[in-house]
């Protein structure tokens, strides 16, 4: 996907995902969707539709555990990653956790 999704998110940590990005992320309206939600690089957040997250975590896990590099990453990447889905009004609830860290 390309592109901005301006969103807001209220106090309670909640951002209602406009209709662009969710079709770009394969969601279909009324159907329940799952995603993870992770921390990015340079304070970013990064959503994954669940099956994109299986892919890219296949992946991380499967680095070289004898490298402390390839350790360190993958510590840092399953360390913040969250299970989310849509309520009924289409947004997700951002884990305070990860609001901090991205300085939200």
């Amino acid at each position: 996907m390309i592109g901005e999704y301006p969103c807001k998110v209220d106090a309670k940590g909640r951002v209602r995902l406009p209709n662009g990005l969710l079709k770009g992320l394969g969601a279909v309206k009324g159907e329940s969707v799952e995603f993870v939600i992770n921390r990015g690089l340079e304070k970013c957040l990064v959503l994954y539709p669940l099956d994109s997250w299986e892919q890219y975590s296949g992946k991380v896990a499967s680095l070289n555990g004898f490298k402390s590099e390839y350790r360190a990453f993958q510590r840092y990447f399953f360390q913040g990653a969250f299970s989310l889905s849509l309520d009924a009004m289409e947004r997700i609830n951002i884990p305070k956790s990860l609001m901090e860290w991205a300085g939200i």
